[in-house]
């Protein structure tokens, strides 16, 4: 049984942002309801939204959400990877699977479709997914995951040989990291505009 390093941060510049990207704070998406820091709970609702218009038939469970901690002495098959922040993982129906892991990769996240050794059964295959440029600390093993992304590695134990992962990968990774400055301030907009159009028709 592996134990887990200290939660540590991913590297990187921090990103900026009101409120504070990298708060704790008790959410609900997907129907399930967890702790998640503010920069990662915008980018899931983000992504989902973008599942929802892009894939009108797909669905996102969230099987295991981030602020998981597992007691010592527990098995824990993610390795405390969920300990902190920005780490979950969600089961798809109404997609494939690839496609999936696809999808999240496209929208800022490390993606894996995990169906081998622990999660071989089918009732256990999830895509296991981090959040890229999270700024709240993260699981010890993280910020490892996030380089084996980086190298089209599979982001497990003993799997960390660069190209391992031949699935498909953005050619500028860079490019994909959610801009949550730029969430926030369009969600303050349509926020207004919905307070002036109330006031406008009372």
């Amino acid at each position: 049984m592996t134990t887990p390093p200290p939660l540590t941060l991913l590297d990187g510049p921090r990103t900026a942002g009101l409120p504070d990207p990298a708060v704790k704070v008790p959410v609900n998406i997907a129907g399930r309801s967890f702790d998640a820091g503010n920069r990662t709970a915008a980018h899931l609702r983000w992504t989902l939204q973008r599942l929802a218009k892009k894939h009108p038939d797909a669905r996102a469970t969230i099987v295991k959400p981030c602020y998981v901690h597992i007691p010592p002495g527990e098995d824990d098959p993610s390795a405390g990877t969920h300990d902190g922040d920005g780490v979950l993982d969600l089961e798809f129906v109404g997609i494939a699977w690839l496609d999936a892991q696809k999808f999240m990769r496209k929208h800022g996240w490390a993606a894996w479709w995990r169906h081998t050794g622990d999660w071989a059964a089918e009732d256990k295959w999830h895509v296991h997914v981090v959040s890229l440029g999270c700024p709240a600390k993260v699981g010890g093993f993280v910020p490892g995951q996030v380089s084996d992304y980086h190298n089209h590695a599979l982001g497990l134990k003993n799997q960390h040989a660069a190209g391992n992962d031949p699935t498909w990968h953005p050619k500028d990774i860079s490019k994909t990291v959610f801009d949550y400055p730029r969430y926030q301030k369009k969600q303050a907009k349509k926020a207004a505009k919905a307070a002036a159009k109330a006031e406008n028709h009372p």
